[in-house]
Formats: C-alpha cells, sequence, structure tokens
C-alpha cells in the first residue's frame, strides 16, 4: 500500500502540516475569547477553511530558507488575528447579540 501513497505523501504531508499550523496559530488567538476547551473546539471546526489556508501559508513560507522559519511565525499569527479580528469576532458578537 506504501508505493500507492509514495507519489502522493507530499502532497498529504503538506496538507497534515498546514491543518495543525494553522491550528496552533489560531489556538493563541482563541484562548482569550475561549476559555474553555469545549468552546474553543466548537469554534475551531467552524474555522477549518481558514485554519487550512492559513496553514498553507506557513507551510509555504517554511520553504524560504534561514528567512521562511523566522517570518513564518510571525506572519500567520498575524494574518491570524486579522482574519480573526476583522471577519470571524464581529459576526459571533452579531449572532450573541441578537
Amino acid at each position: 500500500l506504501s508505493f500507492l501513497t509514495g507519489p502522493l505523501q507530499p502532497f498529504l504531508l503538506a496538507i497534515t502540516d498546514a491543518y495543525f499550523y494553522g491550528y496552533a496559530a489560531f489556538s493563541v488567538i482563541l484562548e482569550r475569547d475561549f476559555p474553555q476547551s469545549r468552546m474553543r473546539r466548537k469554534q475551531f471546526r467552524t474555522l477549518r477553511p481558514e485554519l487550512l489556508g492559513l496553514g498553507l501559508v506557513f507551510v509555504v513560507l517554511l520553504a524560504v530558507p534561514i528567512f521562511g522559519a523566522l517570518l513564518a511565525p510571525i506572519a500567520c499569527v498575524a494574518g491570524g488575528c486579522k482574519i480573526y479580528y476583522q471577519q470571524i469576532a464581529p459576526r459571533n458578537d452579531a449572532m450573541m447579540q441578537g
């Protein structure tokens, strides 16, 4: 079975890594607004496309030698903050108020 997944392995690993990198970037942001882990997990389920997109940016930035390892974490957490506080948090506030 490994000979079938061999050629696909870099792509599968990139997608898996992207999800977890995006999860880590958003985890820092969501801990403040969702202190309970149950609520945070529920929010993560609704953010799967954003997690994957942000994580793919992280994976691409990591491919740049030396500077990628320095810039990727900063850029992705900053990007996650921008996405969350400009698009997602206002939606959540509107749902809670009305």
